[in-house]
């Protein structure tokens, strides 16, 4: 996806190419950790095609309140926003059928596709409500270890996380590791429901 800009072309799905992990897919561990009521309920938002498969068939909106590009495919039950302030990408567990752009508001049509793709509801994208908890997930790209040195410093950052969430909110940290790039596994994780976590793998 390309946005031109005077003479300047600049290519802003670049960094989100690439086939999404499925043998990472494939852990039990890591499928039940992120399909938890309690936890983040998210498995349905893991990308199981590329980036480039899933821009085939999206559609854009442009959120001018908050600097967003919407990029949504109704096929999936996930979209992708780039913020222009932050020059980053990220996902929400959403997807619109139809954009509608009365400026400076933007409105998303939503149909159920968990639900035989019944109407959902209009979405205003520039009155974002605060007051209700919503799921986060964040992956890490892989990190490769190449001796006990590395595998130290890993753990001993793994050791002096501290993740700070508000009361009733739920936070876990969960490290998978594959010695052959083939067959991963669960090397440790926390799930507890605190104020604050102190993480110890």
């Amino acid at each position: 996806m390309y946005i031109a800009v005077d003479t300047t072309v600049t290519n802003y799905t670049n960094m989100l190419y690439g086939k999404p992990n499925l043998d990472i897919q494939a852990v039990e561990n890591y499928t039940y950790r992120i399909d938890q009521a309690q936890l983040v309920n998210l498995i349905d938002s893991i990308s199981p095609v590329d980036a480039e498969v899933y821009l085939s068939g999206a559609l854009l909106g442009y959120n001018h309140e908050y600097k967003e590009l919407i990029v949504s495919n109704p096929n999936y039950q996930y979209s992708y926003v780039y913020n222009f302030k932050s020059n980053s990408w990220h996902k929400i567990s959403e997807s619109y059928k139809l954009f509608i752009n009365v400026w400076p508001k933007l409105y998303g049509v939503r149909y159920n596709t968990s639900n035989g793709g019944e109407f959902d509801g209009v979405y205003d994208f520039t009155d974002e409500q605060f007051d209700y908890y919503i799921n986060t997930l964040t992956v890490t790209r892989p990190c490769k270890v190449n001796d006990n040195i590395d595998f130290v410093l890993i753990h001993r950052a793994i050791q002096r996380c501290v993740i700070e969430t508000t009361p009733l909110c739920y936070a876990g940290l969960f490290v998978i590791g594959s010695n052959d790039q083939v067959i991963d596994k669960s090397l440790g994780g926390v799930f507890l429901k605190r104020t604050i976590i102190a993480v110890q793998i």
